[in-house]
């Protein structure tokens, strides 16, 4: 039964980890063709995926690439860089907080 269970657990994970890839694939893929906006709308899709799936690797993953597509879209980037930041690291756990 035990076995079952893992194997389980096992298969989800890995499903959850290629769904996250395709999308990250797709980001990078806009980015490279220029187009910002249209991978940071991925980004902040993959954020709220995320943030449902308690998923905090990929949270600090969409909070980095948020924060770098921010820069290049918005003057005051650095300010509301700092606000999410502050925003971030009180919902996050304590490794995550970290890392942060």
């Amino acid at each position: 039964m035990k076995n079952i269970l893992f194997a389980f657990l096992l298969i989800s994970t890995s499903f959850y980890a290629q769904n996250y890839e395709k999308n990250w694939n797709k980001v990078i893929e806009n980015e490279n063709l220029g187009k910002i906006k249209s991978a940071n709308v991925l980004v902040a899709k993959i954020h709220k995926k995320a943030i449902a799936d308690k998923n905090e690797v990929q949270i600090i993953k969409c909070f980095f690439y948020e924060s770098k597509y921010l820069q290049v879209v918005d003057e005051n980037a650095q300010t509301k860089i700092i606000d999410n930041l502050k925003a971030e690291i009180e919902k996050a756990s304590v490794p995550s907080k970290a890392i942060l």
